[in-house]
This record gives C-alpha cells, sequence and structure tokens, in this order.
C-alpha cells in the first residue's frame, strides 16, 4: 500500500494519545528510581522492564496503523526533557547518540 496518504484525525487523536503515554512511561520509570515509600502501588505493581514493554507495544501498534491506513510518515527519537520554545513546551527530536535517547521514546510524524 502506498504510503502517501494524509494522516486521517481519528489517527492524529491516536498519535497524541501516545504522546500522553510516552510522557506517563517516562513518569513511572523516574518514579521507579524513587524509595520504595515514596513509590504509588502502579509503580511497584510493573517492573522498569514491563513499562518499557507497554511502551515498545504501543509503538508497535501506532506502526500498524499507520501502515494500515497508508499514512505512515515516520519517526524521531525525542528527547526525555521538555524545551520551551515560542511558548510552546515540546521535546527535541534527538540523535542516537544523544545521552537522553532510548529506543521506545519515540514521537510519531502527521502526513498533512
Amino acid at each position: 500500500m502506498s504510503q502517501n496518504k494524509k494522516t486521517p484525525k481519528h489517527l492524529i487523536g491516536l498519535i497524541n494519545r501516545h504522546k500522553s503515554q510516552t510522557e506517563f512511561t517516562d513518569e513511572i520509570l523516574w518514579a521507579k528510581t524513587l524509595s520504595l515509600e515514596n513509590q504509588t502501588s502502579i509503580t511497584q505493581q510493573n517492573s522498569e522492564d514491563w513499562w518499557i514493554g507497554r511502551q515498545v507495544g504501543l509503538n508497535q501498534m501506532i506502526d500498524d496503523a499507520l501502515y494500515e491506513y497508508g499514512c505512515y510518515a515516520g519517526f524521531r527519537y525525542i528527547a526525555k526533557s521538555f524545551t520551551e520554545i515560542e511558548g510552546k513546551r515540546m521535546r527535541l527530536p534527538i540523535g542516537l547518540d544523544h545521552p537522553e535517547y532510548k529506543e521506545w521514546r519515540v514521537e510519531y510524524l502527521i502526513r498533512e
């Protein structure tokens, strides 16, 4: 299937939800560095590998949906930290050699 179609609205919503889930995964992994008494039960229930595996699964789901609709535009690895540019809070794209690089931390691109 050709991959040059415009990204449908419902998939843009899915991509936006994916962004919030990536932030959630980052927060959980940060919380796992705290002492047990300072962790919530959801943080304690699952291992770091479980949370990363969950995020990898979410990434694959987005990949599959974008390919299925013929609108896959790629992704980029993003930083863990946020940067403010022109009053907008965002995560900057990073390369594989960046200290914040994680294979699972990606942002999907939208074809307009």
